[in-house]
């Protein structure tokens, strides 16, 4: 017997599905993760745009989040700036949160 997944448009849900976006594409990587949520996000057009939108944050969450990340500590490291994992970590986890936030806000009111 299939259970059907019913998407309610509240505040709660929008926040769950960014955080367990955010931590799904920093688990298994943005892209395999995305295509694993296709199923769901096909249920509803609000669902895709909180998905993109929370996935492309995700990515500065860690130095291996993006490779755009591991671009710039490259280039720091030649100018003598050494961004160590933790050292990043005290930067991204907040920008993320903060940014999937604010995004998961917009998308829900406008």
């Amino acid at each position: 017997m299939k259970t059907a997944i019913k998407w309610e448009r509240d505040l709660s849900s929008y926040f769950l599905v960014s955080f367990i976006t955010v931590i799904g594409s920093n688990l298994v990587s943005n892209v395999p993760f995305v295509m694993m949520m296709l199923p769901i996000a096909k249920m509803d057009g609000e669902l895709w745009l909180l998905l993109a939108t929370a996935s492309t944050f995700a990515g500065n969450l860690t130095l291996i989040g993006s490779v755009a990340n591991l671009i710039v500590a490259g280039v720091a490291e030649r100018y003598g700036i050494n961004l160590s994992f933790f050292e990043y970590l005290k930067v991204g986890v907040p920008l993320t949160f903060i940014t999937v936030a604010i995004g998961t806000l917009m998308l829900y009111y406008f």
